[in-house]
């Protein structure tokens, strides 16, 4: 992934230039803060737990506090990657004129990591494609259908161990030439990052068109009709089922599906619009939200496409996500399409249509929250969604814990039970609920440790439900409940902040005032002393 050109191309002279950095600029400041990072990101990226992930789940709470997917810590690493290759580039234009032997070593680790990762290639080409030869499968990997694929990063690297080696071996007195070879070095970057770029942007087709902004995110007739709907109802969610890209790894210029996308989609485009779907861009997803729309569509997904698949577009799991409405194209779908049809020939009726989408309401989602007399606790996390993707229970009766369950009981008339949103807010949601026994008030909210609950101004626990969501047991009677975001960890974040910010101020206060002091004090000019 960090080598491969593509939309995640970390870049090859980046690669190797960025281990230079503790060797060249380990002086310079943050440079082993940053390489520390990276390492332990690299680390962290694992799907398997190491010695880094016990020693840092001694601390507090950091065990709850890591629960987003380990490949989101890549982002990380990419800030350091470049961070550190740019250290290296100012660490080697500063010892121009030096001692050229301390850049042996630099030079021997650049020759040993390149070794390790052509090693690595080739090993990972004769698993793919069963050759024995090294060199045959080496050429697999760079040729693949007849297009060159990693030809232009390893042309990269070596250029990259070239340039710094023959930097190293210049004589000092040859400094024009030994500036020519960091110019040269910038030059390989540059050129790498641009050509892999838009080889990219021509193979996938991705933002190649220019738009008008304005236009682009004012809202269609459709978006407008769902808005008036979020006036007079309770919170809902919506669902842009796009055919020719739905489960698509690379889209073309029209892939993206230009009704769908430019109406509503879902690139985010529902916070602009006051609206909440189930799609959109998130890379701080929580794990447990990719693991259920893996289990509901059946094949993986990463944030650039949280969509439904049309086998899934009535599945039991979307019903729990509150996705009161569908986007659907309004032409009549080809017969591939089995899903689609379905959803079509089913009792969703048609509450908006134009020249290019319908909006059907599917009256079958379950409610932002809604109020239960059973729980059964499950085993794993694994074990409710499978029990709620083959239908063995009914997440409108029955919900699933991975905790003991509290007490409850089943009312005498369960059709009374009753569980309004009054008030919907980022941080803060408050409801009404009425029952005529105990029993759970389970939200279509993800479920996140930070938020806290309490009925009637006392705190109650908050329940991780049926894998993804939460719920709050609630007493027989009318009640007031409120959950709120209350992280201790952000207040201490925005407390240190404020701290730090204070005292870098106070800092430059004093520095300012310092200088100014030192100014005024001019030593008397030897005319002044003489007279």
């Amino acid at each position: 992934m960090l080598l491969e050109p593509g939309a995640w191309y970390a870049g090859a002279a980046i690669l190797a230039l960025a281990p230079l950095a503790p060797l060249v600029a380990w002086k310079r400041f943050a440079v082993p803060y940053f390489a520390g990072l990276a390492l332990c990101a690299l680390i962290l990226m694992g799907q398997e737990t190491t010695p880094l992930h016990s020693a840092f789940y001694l601390l507090p709470y950091f065990e709850r506090l890591h629960p987003h997917d380990t490949d989101r810590v890549m982002v990380v690493f990419y800030l350091c990657a470049a961070l550190l290759a740019g250290a290296a580039l100012t660490g080697l234009g500063e010892r121009a004129g030096r001692k050229p032997l301390l850049l042996v070593l630099p030079v021997l680790t650049a020759l040993f990591l390149t070794r390790s990762l052509l090693t690595s290639l080739i090993e990972v080409a004769q698993e793919k494609t069963d050759e024995a030869g090294k060199w045959e499968a080496l050429s697999s990997l760079l040729l693949k259908n007849g297009v060159p694929i990693l030809a232009g990063p390893l042309l990269a690297l070596i250029l990259v161990i070239v340039l710094v080696a023959a930097y190293a071996l210049i004589p000092a007195r040859l400094a024009t030439w030994r500036g020519l070879a960091v110019a040269l070095l910038i030059l390989v970057v540059f050129a790498d990052l641009i050509a892999e770029s838009r080889a990219t942007i021509a193979v996938q087709g991705v933002y190649r068109e220019k738009m008008d902004l304005t236009s682009y995110y004012r809202p269609s007739d459709a978006a407008r009709f769902l808005q008036s709907r979020g006036e007079t109802e309770e919170p809902f969610r919506y669902l842009g089922f796009a055919p020719e890209y739905v489960g698509a790894k690379i889209s073309g210029p029209n892939g993206w599906n230009r009704p769908l996308v430019g109406a509503l989609g879902a690139n985010n485009r529902a916070m602009t619009l006051g609206l909440q779907n189930v799609q959109g861009y998130n890379a701080l997803q929580l794990a447990r939200y990719p693991e259920y729309m893996r289990a509901l569509n059946g094949y993986e997904q990463s944030y650039h496409y949280a969509d439904i698949s049309d086998e899934d577009l009535d599945s039991p799991l979307l019903e729990l996500l509150n996705a009161r409405y569908m986007i659907v194209p309004a032409d009549t779908p080809p017969e591939s399409q089995a899903g689609l049809q379905r959803v079509l020939l089913a009792q969703h009726p048609t509450v908006y249509e134009d020249d290019e989408l319908k909006v059907l309401e599917n009256r079958e989602a379950l409610p932002r929250a809604w109020i239960v007399h059973s729980a059964r606790q499950v085993g794993s996390k694994e074990e409710a969604l499978d029990l709620l993707s083959a239908e063995q229970v009914n997440p409108k009766e029955t919900a699933l814990l991975e905790d003991a369950p509290p007490e409850m009981s089943q009312p005498d008339d369960p059709s009374t039970d009753r569980a309004a949103v009054t008030d919907y807010g980022a941080n803060r949601i408050e409801l009404e609920s009425s029952t005529g026994a105990p029993g759970l008030l389970v939200l279509s909210e993800v479920y996140y440790p930070a938020w806290k609950a309490y009925v009637d101004g006392e705190p109650v626990p908050v329940y991780l439900t049926d894998h993804l969501l939460r719920s709050v047991p609630v007493p027989e009677g009318e009640h007031t409940v409120e959950l709120r975001y209350e992280s201790w960890t952000l207040r201490l974040g925005m407390a240190i902040s404020l701290v730090m910010s204070a005292t870098l101020i106070a800092l430059t206060i004093i520095v300012v005032v310092s200088r100014r002091r030192k100014s005024r004090k001019v030593p008397p000019t030897s005319q002044e002393l003489t007279s």
